[in-house]
C-alpha cells in the first residue's frame, strides 16, 4: 500500500458543491411496489368473494376497503417514486452538461508541461467507499482500491477533475518543475468531502 504520509498539502482546497455531496446515478426498484399492488387486489378479491374477511372485524366488506385504500397508496407512491427519480435525473443530466462545458473551456488551454506528470488522488481512510468516479481532463482515472487511491497522466497546465458520484469540481494549474507526480488528497471533514492541492498545483477558483 503506498504511503500517504508524506503528501505536503497548502490551503488548496475544496469542499463539495452541494449539500448531499454524493450524486450517484438515480436508480429505482419497483419490484416491492408491484408485490404491494398485488396483495392489494388480492385483498380485494378475497373481500369480494366473500371467502376472506379483515382481521379483528370479521367483515369481508372491511377487507375489500382496506384493499382499495391500499392499493391507492401502493399506485400513489409508484408517481411519487417516479417523479423523485426524473427530479434526481435531471439534477445528474444539468450537473454533467456543467462538466462537460468546465472540460472543455481547461482542454482550449494549449499550454502543455515540459514533462507529463502523474496524477495521483489518495483517498482517506474515513472515506470507505471508492466509487467516486474521478475524472481528470475528461478521461477517467484508474482505481487501485487496495491502496485506496486513483491515478491518471497529464502533459497540460491546466487541468481539471471531475467526478461522476460526487458533486465536486477542481481546476489547477500544474507546475512545470521535475515534481513528476501531483498527490491530491480526497478527504472528509467538518466541512463535507473535499480535494486538497499539494504545493506543486495551484488551484483556480471556479467561475
Amino acid at each position: 500500500m503506498s504511503d500517504h504520509s508524506n503528501i505536503s498539502l497548502n490551503e488548496n482546497r475544496v469542499t463539495v458543491m452541494s449539500k448531499s455531496a454524493f450524486l450517484p446515478e438515480p436508480k429505482a426498484g419497483y419490484g416491492s411496489d408491484v408485490a404491494a399492488i398485488l396483495f392489494s387486489i388480492l385483498m380485494i378479491i378475497g373481500g369480494a368473494s366473500g371467502n376472506m374477511v379483515l382481521r379483528g372485524t370479521n367483515s369481508s366488506q372491511a377487507l375489500v376497503a382496506a384493499g382499495f385504500g391500499f392499493l391507492i397508496w401502493d399506485i400513489f407512491s409508484i408517481f411519487k417514486k417516479k417523479s423523485r427519480l426524473q427530479k434526481a435525473e435531471e439534477e445528474r443530466n444539468v450537473r454533467s452538461s456543467r462538466m462537460y462545458e468546465q472540460v472543455k473551456a481547461v482542454k482550449r488551454d494549449e499550454r502543455a508541461l515540459s514533462m507529463p506528470a502523474n496524477v495521483r488522488i489518495a483517498v482517506e481512510k474515513r472515506l470507505a467507499a471508492l466509487d467516486f468516479g474521478p475524472r481528470l481532463n475528461g478521461s477517467a482515472m484508474t482505481r487501485d482500491i487496495k491502496a485506496r487511491e486513483y491515478t491518471g497522466s497529464t502533459g497540460r497546465v491546466r487541468n481539471i477533475i471531475t467526478f461522476n458520484n460526487l458533486d465536486l469540481t477542481v481546476q489547477f494549474d500544474a507546475a512545470d518543475t521535475y515534481a513528476a507526480e501531483i498527490v491530491i488528497e480526497l478527504f472528509r471533514d467538518k466541512t463535507g468531502i473535499g480535494l486538497a492541492l499539494p504545493e506543486n498545483a495551484t488551484l483556480i477558483e471556479e467561475e
